[in-house]
């Protein structure tokens, strides 16, 4: 096959601008659509046009994703290497360490290797003459360090030109009027996420700054709370018990993201020297070699960003966090992932202090393989607190099995926030409604291209059109009403909204993104979910009927979670189960609620059992924590 002229277009924005200024100008084009929005505009509105993901295999990217973890591991390690060599011993020191930042470096690799091979898969599909694409402002901000994005297509089709010998077209396009970065959107984000906080910390505060306090008991550090994880919740029992609590969340919060006071001269230009001596190294390239393509030109920018930028700022903030958690006399320190802003420098100072550092379980984790959980939750922490002993069980299996060296011990203590989700919905059944039906549908959001590919991330297209075809067998079905909770942030522009519009489908509407799904559920008659996380640990807290879907390529169930989990819901992993058993409950004449749900999984991976009470759990744990990491 061969095309005169391919078009990348990554948005609905470039689409639009690729149209009116390429439309005639380049004469016979294909638009290679590298978006879910892109893909469906392009369709409807009879645009030549094919769409990346099918010109190639993303589950290739989740059958290698755990060699790929290692190797990203690896390349940590070769930097500390390098570090110590060129800063006396740096990393040896406990100063700075790449290993707690291996989920940031495998989403640059990720990023870099699933735009390589996608690009390339259509250029030798095609064979094109000409190839055009745009560029445009944007960014991707992590902990304050800044990744450049918006010329990613551009750096990769710059790569493959030589080797394929077409002819390459750029335009710049201008930063659109409300762009990621632009402050109208930076402030409505500010508040949003202050309002969650408020939200979620209003059944967590208690009365327990009036416990009267023991002065002999440890000091208890805690971090920024997420999603399940709310800390000062959970240190109620510690707190009950005479011990003293440190929140440092709003120092975090600031720290992590604000510009901290570092010295920049003489510091910063020795990482300016040490960027531009390893960039030359033959041994630093090899390890971005992919298939017979070196990745190294597409993720130069990102990685001078890691290591100019963001090393120096981590190790400042890290010391800043260093001299809180000495001044306060924090004794062990509580903390939800490495995904959550100062959790890595809040680590690392702990390390040089000698302070026990507990990861808390803030999701639906512990039944599938996660690799994004087990570096962020089981790395760089002494313990590591899960809601059951389900999942106990299954990291230690799961990391064992492949021998990944974690320090972390997993320790169930249950969920206080499941156990309140629990009570209220199980205290009687709720009575039969009327003639409609209602679903709720928890999807997830569609992934970017700059994230992580593999395991636990589908591809963006596939699911995508997953979604429209979920919503579309609703419309035979007038009398139930669907309503979808999206996720509270969307990554990327999803056309569920556009298709349901066009396609005439009245009876399924939107529910606000930033209020959380739990609010909803007691008006709902079944629950729908088709990527389990935590949103199912929260629906399983209710009565109700359940379907659950997960694709078994990028969710690698534990069998045994899997066979827990069949006992309360309808279970599906194919694309075609999963239609029909919707469209199988949509046809009963009622969904009465579930007298006697099994249990079985709920309790094993997130209550961890009826009578458990985890802020007891934790209290009764710290003690033991100071012991065993003292003598």
């Amino acid at each position: 096959m061969n095309a005169e002229a391919l078009v990348f277009v990554l948005n609905l924005r470039q689409l639009e601008y690729a149209v009116h200024a390429w439309g005639t100008r380049l004469g016979e084009i294909r638009y290679v659509c590298l978006s879910p929005a892109c893909e469906y505009a392009a369709g409807k509105s009879g645009l030549p046009a094919v769409s990346a993901e099918d010109c190639w295999d993303p589950a290739d990217l989740a059958r290698r994703d755990l060699d790929r973890w290692r190797r990203c591991e690896e390349f940590a390690r070769f930097l500390d290497v390098e570090l110590d060599r060129a800063f006396d011993g740096m990393c040896s020191r406990g100063e700075f360490s790449a290993l707690f930042y291996v989920i940031e470096l495998k989403q640059l690799f990720d990023s870099a290797e699933r735009m390589v091979v996608a690009l390339s898969s259509v250029v030798k599909q095609f064979r094109p003459h000409t190839v055009a694409c745009m560029t445009e402002p944007a960014e991707d901000d992590n902990s304050g360090v800044c990744y450049q994005t918006g010329d990613i297509v551009y750096r990769v089709l710059e790569c493959l030109r030589p080797s394929a010998g077409f002819e390459l077209l750029v335009e710049g396009l201008p930063a659109p009027s409300l762009h990621r970065g632009h402050p109208v959107l930076a402030l409505k984000r500010i508040l949003r996420g202050g309002l969650n906080r408020v939200y979620r910390s209003i059944g967590s505060m208690g009365m327990c700054r009036f416990f009267p306090l023991d002065r002999n008991l440890p000091v208890v550090g805690i971090g920024r709370s997420n999603t399940l994880a709310q800390l000062p919740d959970l240190v109620q029992g510690w707190r009950r018990a005479g011990g003293a609590v440190v929140d440092l969340s709003p120092f975090l919060r600031q720290v992590a993201v604000a510009p901290v006071a570092y010295e920049t001269g003489m510091e910063g230009e020795r990482f300016m020297h040490f960027w531009e001596e390893l960039r030359q190294k033959p041994t630093f390239k090899a390890w971005f070699d992919h298939e017979g393509f070196n990745l190294f030109k597409v993720m130069e920018p990102w990685l001078e960003s890691f290591i100019r930028d963001g090393i120096p700022k981590r190790i400042a903030v890290s010391r800043v966090i260093e001299t809180k958690l000495r001044k306060r006399r924090v004794s062990v320190f509580l903390t939800p992932s490495k995904g959550t802003p100062g959790v890595s420098e809040s680590l690392l100072a702990c390390r040089r202090l000698g302070i026990p550092a507990c990861s808390v379980q803030h999701g639906g984790m512990g039944f599938y393989t996660n690799p994004i959980v087990e570096y962020g939750d089981h790395m760089g922490v002494n313990y590591a607190l899960t809601f059951g002993s389900g999942s106990v069980e299954f990291f230690k299996k799961d990391l064992s099995a492949r021998d990944t060296g974690r320090v972390a011990e997993p320790v169930a203590i249950g969920n206080p926030t499941l156990q309140r989700l629990y009570r209220k919905f199980r205290k009687k059944k709720a009575p039969e409604k009327g003639q409609r039906k209602k679903v709720l549908y928890i999807p997830t959001h569609l992934v970017p291209d700059f994230y992580y590919h593999g395991l636990v991330s589908y591809p963006p297209l596939w699911y995508s059109r997953l979604q429209r075809r979920i919503v579309r067998a609703v419309k035979d079905f007038p009398e139930v009403e669907l309503y979808i909770k999206p996720y509270p942030v969307e990554p990327i522009e999803n056309p569920l909204r556009t298709f349901l519009r066009d396609q005439g489908i009245t009876n399924v509407r939107f529910l606000p993104a930033f209020v959380d799904m739990a609010e909803f559920m007691g008006n709902a008659d079944l629950l729908l979910i088709d990527y389990p996380s935590t949103s199912l640990l929260k629906m399983l807290c209710t009565r109700k009927p359940m379907i659950v879907y997960y694709h078994p390529g990028y969710l690698r169930f534990w069998p045994k979670a899997h066979e827990l989990l069949s006992r309360r819901a309808r279970v599906c992993t194919q694309e075609n189960e999963f239609e029909a058993a919707f469209r199988e409950y949509c046809a009963l004449p009622a969904w009465p609620e579930i007298a006697d749900p099994d249990d079985s999984f709920l309790m094993a991976f997130g209550i961890g059992g009826e009578q458990v009470d985890a802020r007891e759990e934790l209290g009764k744990l710290i003690p033991r924590i100071v012991r065993k990491d003292s003598v």
